[in-house]
């Protein structure tokens, strides 16, 4: 019976901590951990806000995808940097506080 209690805490504190989180890979290994409903802008401005302001492109899991993609768990994500600029409309698909002041910083 204590087992089953056990298992029932588990999966509630899993459910209430991962419910809340996404986790993606970058291809260097390296993990994000980023709010459910963030995109590829939010992990491109997490990166660095140089690779934010430079992006220009974005894979996931090898395949091209929108800046307004919304990132699932286990994601792997790759981003094109250089000649990007921010376009106005990114405000729209940033989720997180701090992607939304650094492209109002931006602009």
């Amino acid at each position: 019976e204590d087992a089953v209690c056990s298992r029932d805490f588990v999966d509630c504190v899993r459910r209430e901590l991962l419910g809340k989180r996404v986790f993606v890979f970058l291809r260097n290994g390296k993990i994000l951990n980023l709010s459910r409903g963030a995109t590829v802008i939010d992990a491109a401005f997490q990166i660095h806000t140089e690779v934010g302001l430079e992006m220009h492109g974005a894979f996931i899991n090898g395949k091209p995808v929108p800046f307004s993609y919304e990132l699932q768990n286990g994601d792997v994500v790759s981003i094109l940097t250089g000649e990007g600029k921010p376009a106005t409309d990114w405000m729209r698909y940033a989720k997180s506080r701090s992607t939304r002041s650094k492209l109002r910083s931006y602009f």
